[in-house]
């Protein structure tokens, strides 16, 4: 190497050895201006550290284990994966079990949810405005193992008041927790009753901040009530609907509760959810490294609907 080579590379180092000096004294005056402001939200950090992130990283490390205790581990690989998708016959049911819930949950719950919005946003539904929202949180807020019992009840082959209505019709009645063809149904109705409420609430707020101005200019223009819901209301409030649809998408690849109390994944296969086969696995069968192996793939699939989800609305907005 040329003398003029070694000194353009001292000179290099030495320029970075200047600026790295000039950033230090910064980097302290930063921490020293915002230590304090750190050290006061460092608790949900180092919480969420321990139970967040921790059973994350430990779930994608069990799941590479063939693990049916503390001490019996055997070091499988991927293999626990390849299983769970080309081997496991309750998988494929269950996954499209998933996809019946996204279509009879997620697109209603989501339309539902606006429709309500509207109609409390409505001049002759602010009277008794807290009453109407009062009444759509109920639902929310009750135990899922109240909400269960509740509509045991209400779905009895004999007694229950959907099939005493079926019956008032004419109309036979329908076993709607024990048979395979409506078991499934039933179970979405329950979830959309009761979280069609909070996702109202979340739409109606997004509408009341929506200026009146904006209305008003559109009734000077000619516009109609559907033209103004459809130019002015559904383009404004697209970023919230994408909101609810996408954590409405996140808690029915979570679901346990409703489907476990109702009808335990049956008849058969025919209501079973991705978390029900995790907790059957793990705590029936004892195959935890397996189990595993299927909550980092719920991780998945969940992060690949919601990414499409977002995908979708973007490339639609700039449409």
């Amino acid at each position: 190497m040329s003398t003029r080579n070694v000194s353009g590379v001292i000179e290099t180092n030495e320029k970075l050895i200047r600026r790295d000096e000039t950033r230090l004294p910064k980097l302290k005056k930063w921490l020293n201006k915002y230590k304090i402001s750190y050290i006061f939200i460092s608790p949900f950090f180092i919480l969420y550290a321990i139970f967040g992130l921790y059973p994350v990283f430990y779930s994608v490390y069990l799941s590479l284990f063939q693990a049916r205790g503390r001490k019996d581990w055997t070091f499988v690989g991927l293999d626990n994966y390849r299983r769970l998708l080309f081997e496991d016959p309750v998988f494929p049911v269950t996954l499209l079990n998933m996809g019946k819930y996204l279509l009879f949950i997620v697109i209603p719950m989501t339309f539902f949810g606006l429709v309500l919005a509207v109609l409390l946003n409505s001049k002759q539904a602010q009277r008794l405005g807290g009453f109407y929202r009062t009444m759509l949180i109920l639902p929310y807020v009750l135990a899922p193992t109240v909400i269960s019992v509740i509509f045991v009840q209400i779905y009895d082959y004999s007694f229950g008041w959907v099939n005493l209505l079926l019956g008032a019709v004419g109309l036979n009645h329908i076993d709607w927790l024990g048979t395979e063809q409506w078991s499934l149904i039933g179970i979405s109705l329950v979830l959309l009753w009761q979280f069609v409420g909070y996702n109202a609430l979340i739409a109606l707020a997004a509408l009341t901040g929506i200026s009146p101005e904006i209305y008003d200019a559109a009734r000077v223009d000619g516009c109609n009530v559907f033209q103004e819901f459809g130019l002015i209301t559904l383009p404004l409030m697209r970023p919230i609907l994408l909101f609810m649809a996408v954590m409405t998408t996140i808690g029915v690849f979570n679901m346990f509760a409703q489907p476990w109390l109702l009808t335990h994944g049956g008849p058969g296969y025919s209501s079973n959810t991705l978390i029900i086969l995790l907790y059957r696995t793990a705590f029936e069968i004892m195959q935890f490294g397996y189990a595993a192996a299927i909550g980092v793939t719920i991780f998945i699939l969940t992060a690949i609907f919601s990414f499409l989800q977002i995908t979708f609305n973007r490339g639609f907005s700039s449409e």
